[in-house]
């Protein structure tokens, strides 16, 4: 049994990292695709957008179900039948003529988000200490991030040498190599199952939404995501429309943006053996005030300026990469429900923030603010969050 535990620490995040990636570059890989995708099924360009919508309505329309499911039915199998799924959904999508059913294979490919984040994150959390945990999560994020960085232009080289239809092949491929080493890894780990009743469900999350520990860094983290998003979300409207620079810049941007997220991770990875946690988020005080500053004289005195608005998110990605899974893991510890509810609950809520930092991009976009005024929400997330835990810190 301790050969196979230790297998499992030493392979399970490595495959899970692996699985997560397939499933977002299914999304981010596709990106330039659409426009064969809509030749293919003589769809107009709007028709093929809904392919997206397919994918980010899955994404989070199972978040809270996956709880009670996760319990009844276990970590292990749900998170091997979602990776099936997505699977099954990718060889749909690559072997389909119909439209209706590409939409299908979207929807269930999106899906399987939900299944990872909730049952994998749930065996992370469980199978690690609080240090070794954010370690690991902070690892594969500085993995997973790597998709909407160079997803698009992955996807545009693969399309210099093969038809759209054998991206979603390799994507099944791949996922399916992981699925067998995750069969391996987890069979003979122990994965409780408890019974669930409706009533039992929503007094789980009636609970969770009380604790204010847990919401308290829950929105932490959801409206520090909101400012990346929303430079996904608007990233080529400011580049093109706000700083009329061509649409090329927009990817070194990109490069450079996930590139600090990216070092922001990898620096907490490095430092927190030796820092105490709460420690280290008050230590973080100092730049997010001067970031605070910085995106006031953007906005007042050089608005036009794109090196200059550059340098600022790059630092407020970094301050990110490394909050995001401290936070992550803080929200879990506060609360004692079972694990499945915790992780649902806490994506759920990261769902939500996802799609009103979208949608909130979108109806400010015309006045150009929608972005800054995100970023500044964001980073005022931050904010709070140090003045909360440094007033826990004086306060014991």
């Amino acid at each position: 049994m301790k050969n196979n535990a230790l297998s499992l620490k030493s392979f399970f995040p490595a495959l899970l990292v692996i699985l997560e990636l397939m499933v977002y570059l299914s999304n981010d890989m596709y990106l330039p695709a659409q426009p064969a995708v809509a030749s293919l099924f003589h769809i107009t360009a709007s028709q093929v957008q809904y392919s997206l919508t397919a994918w980010f309505l899955g994404s989070m329309l199972l978040q809270l179900l996956m709880g009670p499911l996760v319990e009844r039915f276990g970590k292990n199998s749900i998170l091997l039948i979602g990776g099936g799924v997505f699977v099954l959904a990718s060889l749909l999508c690559a072997v389909t003529h119909y439209y209706h059913l590409f939409l299908l294979g979207r929807f269930f490919q999106g899906t399987s988000v939900c299944t990872i984040l909730v049952s994998g994150y749930a065996i992370i959390h469980g199978m690690f200490e609080q240090k070794q945990a954010i370690k690991v999560l902070a690892l594969m994020g500085s993995i997973t991030i790597l998709a909407p960085a160079f997803g698009p232009l992955i996807g545009v080289v693969f399309l210099k040498i093969a038809v759209w239809p054998l991206m979603f092949l390799c994507f099944s491929i791949v996922a399916s190599l992981a699925l067998l080493g995750m069969f391996f890894s987890l069979r003979d780990i122990p994965d409780p199952k408890n019974s669930t009743s409706v009533k039992a469900v929503f007094l789980a999350y009636k609970n969770i939404s009380k604790n204010w520990g847990f919401m308290q860094h829950s929105i932490a983290g959801c409206l520090l995501l909101a400012g990346i998003i929303a430079w996904i979300t608007s990233g080529p409207f400011l580049i093109t429309q706000i700083f009329h620079k061509p649409i090329s810049i927009f990817a070194w941007s990109q490069l450079l943006i996930f590139g600090a997220f990216l070092l922001g991770m990898r620096l907490l990875n490095k430092i927190i053996d030796t820092i105490n946690i709460k420690k280290l988020v008050k230590i973080l005080y100092i730049p997010v005030i001067a970031i605070i500053g910085l995106t006031l004289i953007f906005l007042v005195i050089n608005s036009a300026n794109i090196y200059l608005f550059l340098i600022i998110f790059m630092g407020y990605a970094a301050c990110a990469g490394i909050l995001l899974p401290v936070v992550q893991r803080l929200a879990i510890e506060a609360s004692t429900e079972n694990m499945g509810y915790r992780m649902a609950f806490y994506f759920f809520n990261q769902s939500i923030a996802s799609v009103l930092a979208s949608g909130l991009v979108a109806i400010f976009a015309a006045h150009s603010l929608g972005f800054i005024l995100l970023f500044i929400i964001a980073t005022l997330a931050i904010w709070i969050f140090i003045q909360l835990i440094s007033a826990f810190i004086l306060a014991g």
